[in-house]
């Protein structure tokens, strides 16, 4: 958690919306989820694949990394990932 956390520090994109994070252990496998307002455009994208990168990183010995990037649906809302990193508005 405090992985993706730091990692986001200056890449949070204006139209990121959320990012959840879980992982198992046992499967050395890790999921990042990055949510969006609207289609993500290609530098909101970087900015997660940059933030996924830096977390894999921190990560002891070789794990599989699982990074999901989509459109946020208000109609029809994703329930987080085990672990909420970031939201918008939160405070």
């Amino acid at each position: 958690m405090l992985s993706v956390q730091r990692a986001l520090l200056g890449e949070v994109h204006p139209q990121l919306w959320r990012v959840s994070i879980e992982g198992d252990s046992d499967q050395r496998r890790v999921h990042i989820r990055f949510e969006y307002e609207g289609a993500p455009t290609p530098d909101a994208l970087e900015c997660g694949s940059i933030v996924a990168t830096e977390v894999l990183a921190n990560l002891p010995g070789s794990w599989d990394l699982l990074d999901e990037y989509v459109q946020r649906n208000p109609d029809n809302p994703l329930p987080p990932l085990a672990h909420l990193a970031f939201q918008a508005g939160c405070v």
